[in-house]
């Protein structure tokens, strides 16, 4: 190490020695220097044990295929920057299905450096999850958490938060209006989606307004825009709908508000823009959408 950080430094043996074992005698522009050069050889080393290594992770969604596609062109697109190490993933996608189903997929995961995990928060899965770390995968939940397995860290929104955000906005919106609200979930089983409606039941409470619920939808368009307009058929008071997990592109009548983390549409005659939220793609004029708990508006 001192012959190596005299090279890079082009200092003298004498000077590193001194620094190297904290003597006085040494400027401390000199110090610092020589502390670069060392940090530098240490970076040098590291990637040298990376050269060639081979990492391999996994990702397990049950989610629905526009979520999916965007995830793994996402991860696909970042590979490339663990360099010199190299970096591969196995993506296990589908749309929808049983917990059984989750539970064997992860029970096949092998020779995995660890696991991205989009799952049902069932006692059946954080067991999967314990096997996994125990076997020495780490897992990290993302979007919606399993908190009583043993996964190391969970990646996301504060849900509850964002529910609390639709409420609050829905109310404000509706007005004196004593209008019902309809709320839509992919599946029951997912807690993000579970923590967004508490938030948003809780906070809409006090406004005595009634929530009608749609599930089962596993988030797919189509099936989501066939049981809400059978919801709104039975219930003719609802004038607003809070999408806490279900699909986010139904076509939805004209003049209509988006707002929510997921999304939401409320009736509405008025028009505001401030801001861009296009990623979200086209949807009606006089629309307000709310990006997940921090607002941007966007209408056209």
């Amino acid at each position: 190490m001192r012959s190596e950080s005299q090279q890079d430094s082009g200092l003298s043996e004498a000077t590193v020695d001194r620094v190297l074992n904290e003597r006085p005698g040494v400027r401390e522009a000199t110090r610092a220097e020589v502390l670069q050069a060392i940090d530098d050889l240490d970076k040098q080393r590291a990637q040298l044990r990376l050269n060639g290594r081979r990492y391999l992770i996994d990702v397990v969604m049950q989610t629905p295929r526009r979520f999916s596609d965007a995830f793994r062109t996402a991860v696909e697109a970042e590979l490339s920057a663990f360099a010199p190490a190299m970096l591969r993933a196995r993506f296990h996608l589908w749309e929808s299905g049983s917990t059984e189903q989750m539970v064997e997929t992860l029970a096949r995961i092998r020779g995995s450096h660890g696991l991205v995990l989009k799952a049902q928060d069932e006692p059946e899965v954080a067991e999967a999850v314990d096997r996994l770390v125990d076997a020495g995968v780490p897992v990290v939940t993302y979007t919606t958490d399993i908190p009583a397995s043993a996964r190391c860290g969970y990646v996301g929104i504060d849900n509850h938060g964002a529910g609390v955000t639709a409420a609050y906005l829905m109310d404000q919106w509706l007005g004196d209006s004593p209008a019902d609200v309809l709320i839509t979930l992919s599946r029951n089983v997912f807690r993000g989606e579970a923590e967004r409606e508490v938030g948003f039941r809780s906070a809409l409470r006090r406004s005595g307004r009634g929530i009608v619920e749609v599930s089962g939808s596993d988030g797919i368009d189509a099936t989501n825009e066939r049981l809400v307009l059978d919801a709104l058929q039975r219930h003719p008071t609802v004038a607003a709908v809070y999408s806490v997990g279900g699909a986010t592109r139904p076509r939805w009548p004209r003049s209509t508000r988006w707002v929510g983390s997921a999304g939401s549409f409320l009736p509405t005659t008025s028009t505001r823009t401030t801001g861009d939220c296009s990623a979200r793609g086209a949807y009606p004029r006089c629309c307000t959408m709310i990006c997940g708990p921090t607002p941007g508006w966007r209408c056209g």
